[in-house]
């Protein structure tokens, strides 16, 4: 964690942490969003989810078999949102319903499972993630922002 007062390079020094640790032949990847923009609930549970999912994204063509991958996904039924696969040809994606068209949309409590999830699977296939939150303290504005918070530091 950087505390310092604005204007510092808290950004930057953490940007380039992440760069010079990322190696695909270590199995390590870096993801980073910034919650700047996360002007309610939604728009923070969507930027931390969006972010995860991307890593998951990653991390999947790289699970042993297709069972596997199925087995993954299992494992977020009953969690209140719907995720599926779909094929480009060049791989394996998960998406999550972020609007809720399919079920309800995803709640503040679907922020530590997912990055449980996400780290789960990273240590299943040997990869280290480095999940960077630059803005962090914006949550803390929110209404729910503790929650939030809550569930960012249960994940971790």
């Amino acid at each position: 964690m950087l505390i310092a007062p604005r204007r510092y390079g808290k950004s930057s020094l953490s940007h380039q942490v992440v760069e010079r640790w990322v190696s695909p032949e270590k199995k390590r990847m870096g993801m980073g969003i910034s919650l700047y923009s996360a002007y309610d609930e939604s728009a923070a549970v969507q930027l931390i989810v969006a972010s995860a999912q991307k890593a998951i994204n990653e991390m999947m063509p790289l699970m042993p078999d297709m069972k596997s991958r199925q087995n993954f996904l299992k494992s977020f039924s009953g969690l209140g949102f719907e995720t599926s696969t779909k094929t480009d040809g060049l791989g394996f994606a998960i998406k999550f319903d972020l609007e809720g068209k399919s079920t309800k949309p995803l709640d503040i409590t679907s922020i530590g499972i997912i990055l449980t999830k996400m780290d789960e699977l990273a240590n299943s296939l040997g990869w280290k993630v480095m999940f960077e939150m630059d803005e962090f303290q914006e949550i803390a504005s929110l209404k729910l922002g503790k929650s939030i918070e809550a569930q960012v530091r249960d994940a971790v």
